[in-house]
């Protein structure tokens, strides 16, 4: 596998790409199992020169079991180094500095972890294999992430246009442009493969994304749905390799459509949607004034949200209650005292 591997990173009937470009991991060995130096002696029988090749422990270089016991092995990572100088003498795959970008892997399964936590050579081995398509992506097309592949940056395009923010403008605003981007890319798969917005499993995934995604864009200033006009330009940059998405396009644009109106009318201050003054809160329901002004949710007097609350507000609005939330200036809480919960303290 190590010599199929090498061949098409580096021939130029396939990748074509530079071996002094490339570098390689393998399992550093420990009480458990050996040295993987048969992966080793593979890469260097390829060409791979000595400074190109690191051990690592097996947080870096082992892959399972699945669970606590069962089929595992050590496995050889293959990666780019970008054109940054090292971090320090030590710098390798196993640093967070960012120089080194893993782009596939090659994992030996030839042990299997017993109860007691030992492990045996399994009697079929076989070789399991996943590479980072998009990472190889950004590497084939010589950009520095995800998001500045062509067929990601064109929904990024389409979101600065609507919003007329610019990638690069500030850390915040890239920051939210990248989630809209991320997010209604993976909606509009998720809705043509038939998943659908709710409150349980993959669907609350669902829902959990184009909120968010439609927040960030309440953080950039859009102030109406906008979600579904970047379903087309997603759906543009992968029909030719997804021709699905193009066969349920009103589909996918009817579901998001509807979720997103949904969300601005119950949720969303960027909606002005009208505030009944003579309306009085009842156990954990959330309302929003004109913008600008605070959510209202039912607490008690220490200030603290009852479990009842917080759990209505997470399925009602597919937005946990964290740090990032509250980092968008215009959106604060207000607590309101219920007598039940003042009850309590008596």
């Amino acid at each position: 596998m190590i010599p199929w591997s090498w061949e098409f990173l580096t021939s130029e009937k396939y990748l074509g790409l530079d071996p002094d470009k490339l570098a390689f991991t393998v399992f550093e060995g420990d009480e458990d199992c050996p040295r993987d130096e048969e992966a080793a002696n593979l890469w260097r029988s390829c060409g791979v020169k000595d400074d190109h090749l690191f051990y690592l422990p097996k947080e870096h270089n082992w892959w399972g079991p699945a669970g606590i016991t069962g089929p595992c092995g050590p496995d050889t990572e293959m990666f780019i180094i970008k054109d940054q100088p090292p971090c320090g003498p030590d710098c390798s795959p196993a640093c967070s500095c960012g120089r080194f970008l893993e782009i596939w892997n090659d994992v030996f399964m030839q042990y299997n972890k017993q109860k007691d936590g030992t492990f045996i050579p399994l009697k079929q081995k076989n070789v399991d294999t996943g590479m980072g398509l998009e990472r190889l992506a950004v590497v084939c097309q010589g950009v520095d992430s995800l998001f500045d592949v062509d067929t990601v940056m064109n929904i990024t395009h389409k979101v600065s246009e609507i919003t007329g923010a610019h990638y690069g403008d500030s850390h915040k605003t890239d920051v939210s442009l990248r989630v809209i981007t991320d997010h209604i890319r993976s909606c509009t798969f998720m809705v043509s493969d038939g998943i659908l917005p709710s409150n349980e499993g993959r669907g609350y995934v669902l829902r959990r994304l184009l909120r968010r995604a439609a927040r960030h864009g309440r953080m950039l200033g859009i102030d109406h749905p906008f979600l579904v006009d970047l379903v087309e330009t997603v759906i543009q940059s992968s029909e030719s390799a997804y021709p699905e998405l193009r066969e349920h396009d009103a589909y996918i644009k009817k579901v998001i459509g509807t979720e997103e109106l949904r969300f601005g009318i119950g949720f969303h201050p960027a909606f002005n949607v009208p505030f009944d003054e003579k309306h009085t809160t009842t156990d954990y329901e959330f309302r929003f004034d004109q913008p600008e002004s605070p959510v209202i949710l039912d607490a008690r007097p220490n200030g603290l949200l009852s479990g009842k609350c917080y759990y209505q507000w997470k399925n009602q609005q597919a937005i946990p209650l964290t740090d990032d939330l509250f980092a968008n200036d215009s959106f604060c809480i207000c607590l309101l005292y219920t007598s039940d919960a003042a009850d309590d303290l008596t």
